[in-house]
């Protein structure tokens, strides 16, 4: 049965939400609320956290060493603050109990009139009001507690601030005549405070400071354990420092072996604005670019696999890479990727681009296909309950949307090629190129809208299919997946960039090159596969000869 928070737990969550979000304004309660919230972390530790977060916010900075926030990196916990409060309390009646106003206070104390109060003007001042049962330590304490600027002194402000014993906000601030508003009116000044205050100005010799020599050795000691601090807070951070660099070697080392194969996202399409008033540039990330590989000793990041798998060596062709052979045909591969691209009431990802290096062993016997690709979102369905597979092979080497083949062949068993489709779910277009070349366009609003079945959720897959006779596997070696619809021009860009190996055709382009014929090259790969020497040995032997 649902019991709802206590009242303290609530206004603890809500006082750390606003610590979190940089506010610095304060009541008394909520600073204490909020230490007692914190008191498990140093002082330190809360001020280094601040500054680091605050430094991460666009709005305009506010210097917190003058807000109410400052006391949260004075205090170690709730009892040091009731502790001050108390005291600053029992000054407030002191000097109520002279009959003073509140300026003429701060005046009377002030002994070298040089319009602040030193802490040991301070203890001379508490001592000639009878708060006598003060500590130089208590004395250092209290001076901290109020100085929100942080000079060692104690301004007019900061004086009237204390006595009034709430924090300031930003509707209660010192009014025009520097006196903070909400003063308790037995210190605003009457004729009878005025003639109070003359009677104390009369016999000002009578205070005097105090302990000057011990509060001076105070203060070394705390410069001394300040300096300490910091020097052991340099020395964690350094070794933090050294530990991180310790991991990214650790991690280098797992990259240079290939036992650690992360998915790469990186900024694609980037816009770059001048700020209209003050004329820096700024760049905004319109799109990315997110690759798989599967060329290493271990699976990308987060990618799934059903079924057989088979790591297939190293290839001398191909950067003596590895690439993975899904064997089994009830084998798949699923992709999780969440990223959208943004726009208004879009759920989903709508525009993209996904392109892959893929091999199959054999084509689809006669009337049937294989599925490539599929936009099952990892485990949910289409409108009409069935996977919605977006890709097929069909039995001619074409490719196409549809479950009819098409007249153009595009894949060859036992050779590599860059499949690429280009999804507009917004415009309702979708394209598929091989090797950078345009092979099937679609225009078909009825399925292609905005969230509709063809745009990216949760991630994708490849090989699935809910018919089992549809699924034959392959081999993957490379994932790219823009987050826009990628131009031709793009794309055969992507195809031409990829690195040296089969997947970019390499032995069918250096035998183009040798003069051998497109029609003699075919029947060599189809017969000899990848192999650049086997495919110019059988091209010689059937009378294919260089520069034919």
């Amino acid at each position: 049965m649902f019991q709802p928070s206590s009242t303290f737990q609530v206004e603890a969550a809500r006082h750390s939400l606003r610590f979190l979000d940089c506010d610095m304004y304060y009541t008394a309660e909520e600073l204490n609320i909020l230490l007692k919230t914190l008191q498990g972390s140093t002082i330190r530790e809360r001020e280094n956290f601040f500054s680091l977060v605050i430094a991460c916010r666009r709005r305009t900075r506010k210097k917190w060493v003058e807000c109410p926030i400052a006391k949260l990196f004075t205090l170690p916990d709730e009892f040091h603050l009731l502790k001050l409060r108390a005291g600053v309390e029992r000054t407030r009646e002191a000097i109520e109990r002279k009959g003073m106003q509140l300026q003429d206070a701060f005046t009377l104390f002030d002994i070298d009139e040089n319009g602040v109060l030193s802490p040991e003007e301070l203890y001379g001042a508490l001592e000639w009001l009878g708060v006598s049962d003060l500590t130089p330590a208590d004395i250092m304490d209290l001076v901290r507690h109020v100085d929100m600027n942080r000079d060692g002194n104690i301004g007019y402000g900061e004086f009237a601030e204390a006595i009034r014993g709430t924090g300031l906000s930003p509707s209660a601030t010192t009014g025009a005549d520097g006196i903070p508003q909400s003063v308790p009116p037995s210190l605003v000044r009457t004729p009878s405070t005025a003639a109070a205050f003359e009677a104390a100005k009369a016999g000002k010799h009578v205070i005097t400071p105090k302990g000057v020599q011990e509060l001076k050795q105070l203060q070394m000691q705390e410069i001394k354990q300040q300096k300490l601090r910091e020097k052991a807070e340099a020395a964690r951070e350094k070794e933090i420092e050294k530990r991180k660099k310790e991991q990214e070697g650790d991690l280098t080392a797992l990259l240079r072996r290939g036992m650690y194969n992360p998915v790469k996202e990186e900024p694609f399409t980037v816009k770059v604005s001048l700020g209209a008033k003050d004329g820096k540039e700024r760049k905004m990330i319109l799109s990315t670019i997110t690759t798989w590989e599967f060329t290493k000793k271990v699976m990308p990041k987060g990618v799934q696999v059903k079924g057989g798998v088979m790591q297939l060596q190293p290839d001398p062709e191909f950067e003596k890479k590895f690439n993975y052979l899904f064997v089994k045909p009830s084998s798949y591969v699923s992709i999780p990727f969440s990223k959208v691209n943004g726009g208004e009431g879009c759920n989903k990802l709508n525009q993209f681009t996904l392109s892959i290096e893929i091999l199959v062993d054999r084509l689809p016997r006669k009337k049937h296909m294989y599925s490539m690709i599929h936009l099952s979102s990892l485990a949910s369905k289409a409108k009409d309950g069935r996977l919605t597979s977006i890709l097929f092979l069909h039995s001619n080497g074409s490719i196409s949307f549809k479950r009819v083949p098409g007249d153009i062949q595009a894949a060859r068993a036992n050779q590599w090629f860059l499949l690429t489709v280009a999804v507009d779910n917004i415009a309702g277009t979708y394209a598929v190129y091989v090797d950078g070349q345009l092979h099937d366009f679609v225009a078909r609003k009825d399925v292609m809208y905005m969230d509709g079945p063809l745009a990216i959720q949760s991630g994708f897959g490849l090989f699935k299919s809910e018919n089992p006779r549809e699924m034959a596997g392959g081999n993957v070696r490379r994932m790219y997946l823009h987050t826009e619809v990628l131009t031709k021009e793009a794309i055969q860009k992507l195809e031409k960039d990829l690195p040296t190996g089969p997947g970019s055709n390499t032995t069918r382009k250096k035998l183009a090159s040798m003069g051998f014929p497109n029609y003699g090259i075919d029947e060599a790969i189809n017969s000899c596969g990848e192999s650049l020497q086997m495919c110019i040995n059988y091209l010689r032997m059937m009378g294919y000869n260089e520069e034919y």
